[in-house]
């Protein structure tokens, strides 16, 4: 593929456009509803005609919001050997059908990276894993390889758990975040003081993560199977913050089952652990691998 449309002017589009120009991509046209939006997204990219019109190219990018693929693809009109592809991580290429219909070869590429900053995000691109599928996943693997990125190939069935996964370790890792805050502050510590202090603690521990895997970088009381200390977290956050219990004991289970797979704890530490969250009716120690929660049982 040597050409591309690119289809929206929000900061997706505008970064990768200026990947694809770099990367020695004709841009064969910036498209919006908008002229002057068309016109300002191309100068940002550098290259490119600014039209409110589709033009022919080898690959179709559609760069718009989610709820507007399906309605966009529809109206793109003859695209006959074209590879046409969005940037959704939530939608899978399925909804690319009025155009596969029409003898396109359909994908979707979806960047695990923040594009807030268009400017910035193309320059720290190198390196960047991007989710690929669909029938075309092996042209645009060559894409994100041609503009620096990491392809990262996901079943076209999968993509909802694909990025609900990606959700659970870029925005939850906020709302965990917010929540150890919010203990912290119920502990005296002042806010403005506890988020430098919490953030120095959660880079450390995703660094370990990268550097040596899950289950080797889980540490602290469940990883060394203290039952009494969760216990008297579970009881201290119930009568201070009892909106966060659930989710200390959600995911102090799912901890349970990394200890178990680290080794440092057995079944019977587990079971301890898990009676100290104070939920008896609770279905006990949640297990991430379903081969592991069949053999359990049959050992019951």
């Amino acid at each position: 593929m040597k050409s591309v449309c690119i289809i929206g002017t929000g900061q997706a589009a505008r970064a990768m456009g200026r990947l694809l120009a770099r990367a020695g991509y004709a841009i064969a046209a910036v498209v919006s509803r908008s002229t002057d939006r068309a016109r300002d997204a191309a100068r940002f990219i550098g290259v490119g005609t600014p039209s409110t019109r589709t033009a022919a190219a080898d690959l179709v990018l559609l760069a718009v919001p989610d709820d507007r693929i399906e309605e966009v693809a529809e109206g793109l009109g003859d695209v006959r050997g074209s590879v046409v592809a969005h940037l959704s991580g939530a939608r899978s290429s399925e909804i690319l059908a009025a155009p596969r219909a029409r003898g396109a070869r359909t994908g979707a590429i979806h960047p695990l990276r923040s594009f807030a900053d268009p400017a910035g995000a193309a320059e720290s691109f190198p390196g960047t894993f991007c989710a690929v599928e669909g029938e075309a996943a092996a042209e645009l693997e060559t894409v994100v390889r041609a503009i620096g990125g990491v392809p990262l190939r996901v079943r076209t069935e999968g993509k909802a758990l694909y990025h609900a996964g990606a959700v659970f370790a870029s925005n939850y890792l906020v709302a965990i975040l917010e929540a150890a805050l919010r203990l912290f502050e119920a502990a005296g510590v002042p806010r403005t003081e506890a988020l430098p202090a919490l953030a120095v603690l959660a880079r450390g521990t995703v660094e370990n993560v990268s550097r040596i895997g899950i289950p080797a970088a889980l540490s602290g009381p469940i990883e060394r199977g203290d039952a009494a200390t969760v216990a008297r977290h579970a009881a201290a956050i119930r009568e201070r913050l009892p909106a966060l219990a659930g989710l200390y004991s959600d995911l102090g289970r799912l901890s349970c089952e990394v200890a178990l797979a680290k080794g440092s704890i057995g079944k019977k530490e587990a079971g301890a652990l898990n009676g100290a969250f104070g939920s008896p009716e609770s279905p006990g120690v949640v297990l991430l691998r379903p081969e592991r929660t069949r053999s359990r049982r049959r050992t019951k």
